[in-house]
């Protein structure tokens, strides 16, 4: 899972963050209080669809 962002207004977008590598698939994104963002998405070893993963990514 690898999470871009556009500092532009969607003009360019860069890699922000990478994390999960196995298998992803749908995601929902939310911003906590402290401007930390919250990944929920579906993940797994072989299928992306054995669980839910819930990462914390720092805002900075």
């Amino acid at each position: 899972m690898t999470v871009v962002r556009s500092l532009d207004g969607g003009v360019s977008w860069k890699t922000w963050k990478s994390g999960y590598e196995g298998p992803s698939a749908y995601s929902e994104l939310a911003v906590t209080d402290n401007a930390d963002l919250l990944v929920l998405f579906e993940s797994g070893a072989v299928e992306y669809d054995e669980r839910i993963t819930v990462v914390r990514l720092s805002g900075e």
